[in-house]
C-alpha cells in the first residue's frame, strides 16, 4: 500500500486515504530533547526547502500532489531527474531538484553553451532528448516527419558515430584470422560431404555430441505429391522429412521434448543419411553469411543461407550453428583427416526468405538524430 501511495503522489494524482495510525509503543515515543533537535533542523532548512517547493509549484501550476524524496547520493538524484517529462500511464512525471545549489549546477551543465562542450552524453541520453523534442503531448503523437537533410560532410560525421537507424547490415564476422580460416575450411569441406556422402560425417561428431533439427516449412503441392509417392513406395522407414525431426517445444508434450535430440556419432550419422537430399552452392557468396568466434569451450560457427533439395525444387532458407573443438590425435575425426570435432550441431530449416538480409544497405542520407541540436 505504501508503494501505491508513493506512485500516486509522485505523478500528481490523489493518493489513497492513509490507514489509521497504529498505537505507538513506549520505545517509539520521542523525548523532548529529540523533538527539539528535529525542530531546530527543520527551522534551519525551512527557507531553502520552501523556496525550492515554491519554484516547483509555480512551474507546475499548483503545489498539491507532490512528494519530497530525500536522496543522499547526488548521482542517484541526477538519475531520478532524468525521468522528468516521461509519460507513465495517462500522467506525465515531473521531477525537480529541491537543492537550489545542485539544481543550479545541473541547469548550467544543461545549457546550450555547456552542451557544446559536453561530449559525454550517452546514446540513450541523445535518443531521449530527441524523442522529447519530437513528442506532441497534447495529441500524443511522435512526429518523425520533415527530417532535416544532412550535407555530405554531416552524413560522414554521423556515420562515423554509428548513430544511424536502421542499423546497417554487416558482412561475415570473425573475431580473428584463425577463426576465419578454420570456419571457412570446415564449412567448405563439411557441406561438400553433406551434399554427396553424409555417411563419412559421423566420424566428426564427439561421443557426446548433440544434433537437432527445427523446421518451419509450409506444405507445397509438389511436396505433398512427392510424399504420396514415397508412401506408395514404402520409403517412409528409410527417409525423413524436415518436419519429422522438428524439435518445436511449443507443440510437444513433456514426454516428446527429448525425441528431437540425436546424441552420439552413430545416431547422428544415421539421421543425417535419412534426411532429404540437399544442394548447397557455396560459390554464391551473396546467398549466405558466416559468423565465427572462439570461446572457452571451442569455436562457434553460425551459418545462414539457402539450399535446394533438388535442382528443380524451390530453395529453402536455413540457419545452422556448429560448436567445434580441435580433434585429438587418436580420435576418429583425425584418422579420417579432419582436424575438428563437432560438439553440437543445430539446424533450422524454413521457407525461403531471400538474401536481402545479407546485403549491406546503401548509405542513409538522413539520421533520426539530425533534428536534435548538437548531434
Amino acid at each position: 500500500m505504501s508503494e501505491n501511495k508513493g506512485l500516486f503522489a509522485m505523478f500528481g494524482a490523489a493518493a489513497p486515504a492513509p490507514a489509521s495510525a497504529p498505537i505507538k509503543k513506549a520505545e517509539d515515543i520521542k523525548t523532548k530533547e529529540e523533538l527539539a533537535r528535529e525542530a531546530a533542523y527543520v527551522l534551519k532548512h525551512k527557507k531553502q526547502i520552501n523556496g525550492a517547493v515554491s519554484a516547483t509549484a509555480a512551474a507546475n501550476g499548483s503545489s498539491g500532489g507532490q512528494m519530497l524524496i530525500t536522496v543522499n547520493d547526488p548521482l542517484i538524484a541526477r538519475i531520478l531527474v532524468r525521468l522528468d517529462g516521461y509519460i507513465f500511464g495517462a500522467q506525465q512525471l515531473r521531477i525537480r531538484f529541491f537543492d537550489p545549489v545542485l539544481a543550479a549546477a545541473v541547469a548550467t551543465s544543461a545549457s546550450p553553451a555547456a552542451s557544446e562542450g559536453n561530449k559525454k552524453l550517452s546514446t540513450i541520453d541523445i535518443m531521449r532528448n530527441f524523442l522529447k523534442s519530437r513528442w506532441n503531448g497534447e495529441i500524443k503523437f511522435l512526429n518523425l516527419d520533415d527530417m532535416i537533410q544532412l550535407s555530405e560532410q554531416e552524413i560522414a560525421t554521423v556515420h562515423k558515430t554509428g548513430r544511424v537507424l536502421p542499423l546497417d547490415n554487416k558482412p561475415n564476422l570473425f573475431d580473428n584470422e584463425v577463426s576465419q580460416s578454420a570456419a571457412i575450411d570446415f564449412i567448405s569441406k563439411y557441406y561438400q560431404q553433406f551434399d554427396t556422402n553424409r555417411a563419412v560425417l559421423a566420424a566428426l561428431y564427439d561421443s557426446n555430441a548433440i544434433f537437432s533439427v527445427t523446421s518451419n516449412v509450409k506444405l507445397r503441392a509438389q511436396q505433398k505429391l512427392r510424399r504420396r509417392d514415397k508412401k506408395k513406395m514404402m520409403d517412409d522407414e528409410e527417409k525423413l522429412t524436415w518436419a519429422t525431426l522438428s524439435r518445436n517445444l511449443m507443440g510437444k508434450s513433456k514426454r516428446q521434448e527429448g525425441k528431437g535430440l540425436m546424441v552420439g556419432p552413430e545416431v547422428i550419422g544415421t539421421t543425417l543419411c535419412r534426411l532429404p537430399t540437399t544442394i548447397h552452392d557455396l560459390q554464391k557468396v551473396e546467398d549466405f553469411v558466416v559468423d565465427a568466434h572462439q570461446s572457452p569451450v571451442g569455436l562457434l560457427i553460425s551459418l545462414h543461407g539457402e539450399f535446394k533439395e533438388e535442382e528443380s525444387t524451390p530453395p529453402l532458407s536455413y540457419d545452422r550453428t556448429f560448436l567445434l573443438r580441435p580433434a585429438t590425435p587418436d580420435s576418429p575425426a583425425m584418422a579420417s583427416g579432419w582436424p575438428y570435432i563437432i560438439m553440437n550441431d543445430m539446424l533450422c530449416v524454413r521457407d525461403y526468405i531471400g538474401n536481402q538480409g545479407f546485403k549491406p544497405q546503401a548509405a542513409v542520407p538522413t539520421s533520426i538524430f539530425a533534428s536534435y541540436p548538437g548531434v
